[in-house]
């Protein structure tokens, strides 16, 4: 698309759309070409650059009471934000009580394969935290 500036100036944008990062070692090189319909034989290629994912953001954290498992509560855990991506890892820090009280410390780490996790995706991983 295009657009003028204040000093009336012609200015052309191009945007990008591309798919999700599937892989931690996905690449996508982009190259612009640009030509005219009325001369086809001319172009230009515009230099290629290596497009970089953004770094995983987190917008909101919620969680709520989830149905206890062997006596023990649970929570289901929901992370939003952008550019979670397919693969990673979630790290909690758990303090759980039992029915008779007694209590366990612990750090548990998921990721997309555990049985825990409902879905994990670009914008929103959910889980379930036991304790």
């Amino acid at each position: 698309y295009s657009t003028t500036d204040d000093d009336g100036n012609s200015i052309e944008y191009i945007d990008f759309e591309l798919p999700e990062l599937t892989t931690t070692d996905q690449q996508k090189i982009v190259t612009v070409r640009v030509t005219h319909e009325d001369f086809p034989s001319i172009q230009v290629d515009a230099e290629s650059f290596m497009l970089v994912y953004g770094s995983p953001v987190i917008t909101d954290l919620q969680n709520a009471v989830g149905v206890p498992q062997n006596g023990l509560s649970t929570a289901d855990l929901v992370v939003l934000g952008t550019n979670l991506g397919a693969t990673g890892q979630i790290i909690v820090n758990i303090t759980s009580t039992n029915s008779t009280g007694d209590r366990a410390i612990g750090i548990k780490t998921y990721t997309p394969n555990d049985e825990e996790v409902t879905s994990w995706d670009h914008e929103m991983i959910t889980l379930t935290v036991v304790g």
